[in-house]
């Protein structure tokens, strides 16, 4: 199974070659496979969604609700964010999607969060968290009353040194004072930024730590 938290390029961009190596996979998306997304900055314009050749389009699973496998102790879910009271990324200022022919802000309700249950106790994948990790940790708490997330795998979006942008200290800050009352475990990469990791990894300690391609983790 391939799930696709998003339907950004950067996240979709090997999908040909998988379809082509992998015949038989199911791939699910929280999203349509027509929706069309774009970054700007200042007066350029860029698409960013999905490139897919149409002979692959009938191997995605378009999903418009939450999907768990295996329902008898959902082992695997896909599930949507539902809060949004805390803070998101600035960086989503720069990212619209195109809505009735025009380009608005995206809202990010086609981001999807897999949640697995290990020994009663909860692991979360979210490859951008562009819903904001605080508003992702929360929404699983309410959908998972009662169990214990161990551990947060995805980038959090905090930085992009193509456009010389991240979050202010005063931001991290407040995002820092809130995922210390936490007990989860967090580990990212892609997205967060180097310079914001180094400054997470210094305040937060062994609550953080750095993932790559290649890497295994025993969680």
């Amino acid at each position: 199974m391939l799930f696709l938290s998003h339907n950004h390029n950067d996240h979709t961009g090997g999908l040909n070659e998988f379809c082509r190596l992998n015949k038989s996979a199911s791939i699910y998306l929280m999203d349509n496979i027509y929706s069309k997304y774009f970054v700007k900055i200042k007066l350029l314009r860029f698409y960013i969604g999905l490139n897919l050749r149409k002979k692959f389009y009938s191997r995605i699973t378009w999903l418009d609700k939450d999907f768990s496998i295996n329902d008898n102790n959902n082992k695997i879910s896909f599930i949507r964010n539902t809060v949004n009271r805390n803070i998101k990324p600035t960086l989503n200022n720069l990212l619209f999607k195109k809505q009735n022919g025009k380009l608005v802000n995206d809202n990010f309700d086609h981001e999807g969060i897999l949640v697995l249950v290990d020994n009663n106790e909860l692991l979360i994948f979210n490859s951008c968290s562009h819903n904001g990790i605080l508003n992702i940790i929360e929404t699983v708490t309410q959908k998972f009353p009662g169990k214990k997330i161990r551990g947060y795998i995805g980038g959090l979006h905090l930085g992009n040194a193509g456009v010389k942008f991240q979050e202010s200290n005063e931001y991290l800050d407040s995002l820092i004072e809130k995922l210390k009352e936490t007990q989860i475990k967090i580990y990212t990469g892609h997205c967060t930024g180097r310079p914001v990791l180094n400054y997470l990894k210094e305040k937060l300690g062994d609550k953080i730590y750095e993932i790559n391609t290649g890497m295994e983790l025993e969680i």
